[in-house]
């Protein structure tokens, strides 16, 4: 293994071989590394390229982007004391505000990235490009981090974004890996920052922003995000669903809360919830967020989710087409099986925003072209203003009417298509209706059977041209 010594007060002319004689930039290592693997007939062995404390950047001499090979590791004295400076310098920004000053191949740890640009530049450029499956990452501090491939990211911590692209799966594992990696930044609210993931196994990480661009060989599990701001699995309706169970995104153990902020309103209406618009599969995260929004087919399993309010709906906003690919209907059916669904916080804490009627004395509210099926969950509302569970109402999207005659409506336990019943409602007041129904003018047919209730159940139909029917079955009371 061959090794090099760099140190900004070097000499780019000694053969940087000896600690005491360095060369001055990381750019004149990496070409005599070039220059060897050339001269070996292009085999690549392992090479060691060691960074004295201080700055590295145009003005000591280096020329961006710095390519660091394959086998290559570039290890700094230590992210407080060594430091790779990026300006954008005379050329032109990627895409008219981004850049790349690090293209990595093999390793690099232990420095701390910097960019300098303008001071109207809404978004930090590029810190550092990940091109390789066996790319490391470790130890660094930098600004926007882009995954093409990479084995590991671990101890990253940045302020703009992490972009991972292209999970892939090696002797049973899911790579990348992101690691102990965080987002620092707490500014004002920027959903083009934080964590935007398009495959890989992200675990231990905190941050405010998480995006699952996904399907694609994606687990986000044992995550720790007390702060929350918007937590959103991406994947519009009229893409093709995922081939296999493999391919749907896993959210696994995680913490997702935004208690700091539930105490005064946020400026955002996106802020502070989780948005799930894609495929994907929950179990044993623990959820405590301003609101929680399902539009696409899902998986909840044994999970705690506490909200102001709980939407399960039809679709996406932003347009997204309401016709699955080639014109086929997806109807939206996610699966809820032993989950607790907590009402914690007083809705005096944050006022609702105008368009969240019309029904704001509701904790879990469906639409009427969802079909939703729950079986074996808690419905524990306690120690609350008194609040209607659930509440059913009609959404009406343009191009149903003209595509679906008739879709299947909500089941709590009533035993259509794979539920087998036994929700408790546990709510904190008799008087209070614990399923309401605003269907006018539909023809509307609730099973919920094999309940346990904490009271006589209480259902409420709103609108005198509604022809809706329930069935209770056999009312049990805990």
């Amino acid at each position: 293994m061959a090794e090099y010594y760099v140190s900004p007060g070097g000499n780019d002319e000694n053969e940087g071989s000896d600690p005491s004689s360095p060369l001055r930039t990381i750019t004149r290592a990496v070409e005599l590394i070039a220059l060897a693997y050339a001269d070996r007939g292009d085999i690549a062995v392992p090479e060691f390229v060691h960074l004295e404390p201080g700055v590295y950047s145009r003005e000591s001499g280096e020329l961006f982007p710095i390519i660091i090979p394959v086998l290559t590791l570039v290890q700094g004295s230590s992210p407080d004391e060594c430091f790779i400076e990026y300006s954008p310098g005379e050329g032109p920004f990627a895409c008219g505000y981004s850049d790349t000053n690090i293209e990595l191949h093999g390793s690099l740890t232990d420095v701390t990235l910097t960019t300098e640009f303008p001071e109207d530049l809404w978004f930090p450029v590029i810190g550092v490009r990940l091109m390789d499956e066996n790319a490391v990452l470790e130890n660094v501090v930098g600004n926007l981090i882009w995954v093409d491939a990479a084995a590991r990211l671990s101890q990253v911590s940045f302020e703009g974004a992490l972009i991972t692209r292209d999970g892939f799966e090696r002797s049973g594992e899911i790579y990348p890996l992101i690691d102990d990696c965080h987002f620092t930044n707490t500014g004002s609210f920027n959903s083009g920052m934080g964590f935007h993931i398009y495959g890989g196994r992200v675990q231990h990480c905190t941050g405010l922003i998480f995006w699952i661009n996904s399907p694609g060989r994606t687990v986000i599990q044992d995550n720790d995000l007390p702060l929350i701001r918007v937590f959103m699995v991406h994947h519009p309706i009229e893409e093709a669903a995922a081939e296999s169970d493999d391919l749907i995104p896993r959210i696994l153990n995680n913490n997702i809360q935004s208690l700091d902020v539930m105490s005064t309103p946020d400026s955002h209406w996106s802020a502070n919830r989780i948005a799930v618009f894609g495929e994907s599969y929950w179990e044993g995260n623990t959820i405590y967020v301003q609101r929680v929004y399902i539009g696409s087919n899902c998986e909840f399993f044994e999970n705690t989710l506490g909200a102001f309010r709980i939407d399960v709906s039809l679709s996406a906003p932003w347009a997204y087409d309401a016709l699955g690919p080639a014109d086929e209907f997806r109807a939206n059916c996610p699966e809820f099986s032993s989950n607790t669904f907590e009402q914690v916080y007083y809705r005096g804490v944050l006022p609702f925003r105008t368009g969240d009627e019309p029904d704001e004395g509701s904790f879990l509210t469906i639409t009427a072209e969802a079909c939703p099926v729950f079986e074996h969950n808690d419905f524990m509302m306690l120690d609350t203003e008194p609040l209607t569970p659930v509440f059913i109402q009609k959404y009406t999207v343009a191009t149903l009417a003209e595509i679906v005659d008739g879709l299947p409506n909500p089941d709590f336990g009533g035993g259509v298509g794979s539920s087998d019943g036994g929700n408790l409602f546990h709510v904190a007041s008799p008087v209070v209706p614990h399923i309401k129904i605003d269907v006018a003018a539909e023809t509307y047919h609730l099973e919920a059977e094999d309940n346990i209730w904490s009271y006589e159940p209480n259902i409420e139909v709103i609108g005198d041209e509604a022809e809706v029917t329930y069935d209770l079955g056999e009312v049990v009371l805990e």
